[in-house]
């Protein structure tokens, strides 16, 4: 990614940080757990369950309304990550995306599951649980973020039957940036590969249909700064007229609409979807959608007036530099990084630097538990100023 001038660092943005009300109380470096919700996104919500009050959930204008908001957000999701709306299965968040990757397939005592050592327990846990319920063997890895397909294919079996890596690590905002010839070899060796893509989406541009991998899961209320509850899981089409993957959990969003032949008989033969939505579920909250598609628009909106990618990066390789500054602070994040910096402070613990930023300065950092280490998301709508205010809080 290339470096860019001074001049993207200091660009006016206040109009766009204007519909993020929060950002004039705190500051906000905590886009990679919940970005903050502009202005717009709630007026949609709200419109949207206005309608929902007045029209009644269940007569015919309702029930338009519910599914129109849902085709929406898949046309804005499918837009923005490079894909079509078949592709898009609506998730409540990036784990279950996961879960139903990973459960649409059969599980032996014999086949490998490789993943690596520095995932999110949201990744993690659904491998463990497998292991637990067939068996099946989880090689957890170290990646040597230089060289990640190396890393890979060093530790690939005869029984690898799938691979569950993070674009970007959650802990170290480390980048897989050779992800696509990672995914090309997977494919010719026939690897089932599984993407989490929670701190990617909205921090990259992405174009999942040239990726190409056969699911990415992702959330909507991180750097995209849509309401929690909002996810979705791309599922590569070459996976749709396999079986398996076998839908997880299946309902009458999973078969095909018509309003004529029946969706199925009694002898157990029915009509499923030829596309994502055979993996979705019924009861997704139209209304929390409609508020993630309208935060997709501000991000476009956005990047109409800034290159926000190239703003993102620039923004954390200023921080990391910034970070060089202070002899008491360790930086774990590479030069091969998105908008995530981690650190570690050699004389206060994490949490207890969190606590001091919050309490002292209302910037808004996590914890990285279990690793004492500090994480600042750096999204677009942060400053150089910011930055420095961060910086100079520590010791």
């Amino acid at each position: 990614m290339t470096k860019q001038t001074d001049n993207l660092l200091d660009i006016n943005i206040e109009n766009i940080r204007s519909n993020i009300p929060i950002l004039k109380d705190i500051i906000s470096f905590n886009s990679g757990m919940d970005g903050p919700l502009p202005t717009n996104t709630i007026k949609a919500i709200k419109e949207s369950f206005d309608k929902q009050y007045k029209l009644g959930t269940f007569t015919k204008e309702g029930i338009k309304t519910f599914y129109d908001e849902l085709v929406e957000a898949k046309l804005k999701i499918a837009s923005f990550t490079g894909c079509e709306p078949k592709n898009i299965c609506l998730t409540p968040n990036t784990t279950f995306g996961i879960n139903i990757a990973l459960n649409g397939f059969t599980w032996t005592q014999n086949d490998e599951i490789i993943s690596t050592k520095h995932e999110h327990p949201g990744a993690l846990f659904p491998l463990y649980n497998l292991k637990e319920r067939f068996g099946t063997q989880i090689k957890l890895i170290d990646i040597d973020i230089n060289h990640p397909l190396d890393s890979i294919l060093a530790h690939i079996s005869k029984n690898t039957k799938a691979i569950v890596i993070s674009h970007v690590f959650y802990e170290t905002g480390n980048f897989i940036f050779d992800l696509r010839e990672i995914i090309s070899e997977l494919r010719n060796r026939n690897i089932i590969s599984i993407i989490d893509g929670a701190q990617a989406a909205g921090a990259i541009q992405l174009n999942l249909n040239e990726l190409n991998p056969d699911f990415y899961s992702c959330p909507g209320q991180k750097w995209l700064m849509g309401p929690c509850g909002t996810g979705f899981l791309y599922v590569n089409e070459k996976q749709f007229s396999k079986r398996p993957p076998w839908p997880s959990i299946v309902g009458f969003n999973s078969a095909k609409f018509t309003s004529t032949d029946r969706l199925y008989d009694l002898n157990f033969k029915w009509m499923p979807n030829q596309d994502a939505s055979l993996f979705e579920f019924g009861g997704l909250n139209s209304s929390i959608f409609k508020g993630l598609s309208t935060s997709i628009d501000l991000i476009e909106q956005s990047s109409k007036q800034v290159d926000i990618y190239k703003r993102i990066y620039d923004l954390a390789d200023y921080l990391i530099n910034r970070l060089k500054e202070k002899p008491n602070v360790i930086t774990h994040t590479s030069k091969h990084h998105l908008g995530l910096v981690s650190w570690e402070h050699k004389k206060i613990l994490a949490h207890d630097l969190v606590n001091k930023l919050w309490s002292e300065r209302k910037i808004a950092i996590r914890e990285i538990q279990g690793c004492n280490l500090c994480r600042a998301s750096v999204h677009f709508f942060n400053t150089r100023d910011e930055i420095d205010v961060l910086v100079e809080s520590l010791l």
